[in-house]
């Protein structure tokens, strides 16, 4: 109906027209839909049902009353539906974990619920909290960013959480094996994340154990030669292999 510029036409590509700068389908805004994107559109949505109400069913009087039955109903529905929704909005969890129990398949819910427990459980534990009590936290936030990355495993934000729980778990139990494996595991992924340089300086200087050395300085060979094929013009090679001679050289002092 758009050539005779009917109203129905007109909300219809209201709609459209409105939800497209926001549906990530022609421009990408950095986030996944939400309802809160269709609040302009909804405009069209309104203008259409009105139009629909009015000028069609309101032509008799039982289409009047079908009409004002529906919207009735309508009204109510939709109000139900708003205070349904209002609770998912009391905090960010709760927003977060209702984006996961709409999106269970969604990297990016399951990454954010993980990045949430990860704030404001694991980092607020006290100081003197117990191992098992911490390790039992991160198994908790590993389900999430191992889901988020099980959907999309070039996810780099979730990548970079893989990155920063090793470490954590590294912290607990000093294994170097399980350190390494997810640390290659990130890098491969052509993830640059910058903790993973931080913290291998930090485990270069703290290790005490040849048999870990070893395998610091394996990896660390590998990484020179991935990078120098995938990464050859970056800082990545040389700082690699900065790490690998200064384990070298600790290594004739490690037993």
């Amino acid at each position: 109906g758009w050539k005779k510029k009917t109203v129905w036409a007109y909300a219809v590509a209201f709609y459209l027209i409105t939800l497209s700068i926001v549906c990530n389908l022609f421009i990408s805004i950095g986030t996944f839909m939400n309802e809160r994107f269709v609040y302009h559109a909804s405009l069209g949505f309104c203008l259409a049902l009105a139009w629909l109400l009015v000028k069609t069913l309101s032509r008799s009087r039982p289409g009047r009353s079908l009409a004002i039955s529906i919207f009735i109903m309508g009204t109510i529905a939709f109000c139900l539906l708003t205070l349904i929704r209002l609770p998912d909005w009391k905090t960010i969890r709760t927003l977060d974990k209702s984006a996961l129990r709409i999106s269970p398949n969604s990297a990016r819910a399951n990454h954010f619920y993980g990045v949430d427990i990860w704030n404001n459980v694991y980092m607020k534990l006290p100081a003197n909290t117990d191992s098992t009590r911490r390790r039992a936290v991160l198994d908790s936030i590993n389900l999430y960013f191992e889901r988020a990355l099980e959907i999309l495993p070039s996810y780099g934000m979730a990548n970079s959480m893989k990155a920063g729980l090793a470490a954590e778990y590294h912290k607990l139990d000093h294994n170097y094996e399980k350190l390494i494996k997810a640390f290659e595991e990130v890098n491969r992924t052509k993830t640059y994340e910058k903790f993973v340089l931080e913290y291998l300086k930090y485990v270069n200087k703290t290790v005490n154990n040849l048999n870990d050395a070893k395998l610091l300085a394996a990896f660390y060979s590998r990484m020179i030669n991935y990078y120098s094929e995938v990464y050859k013009n970056t800082t990545l090679p040389s700082d690699y292999r900065a790490l690998l001679k200064e384990i070298q050289d600790r290594m004739p002092f490690l037993q």
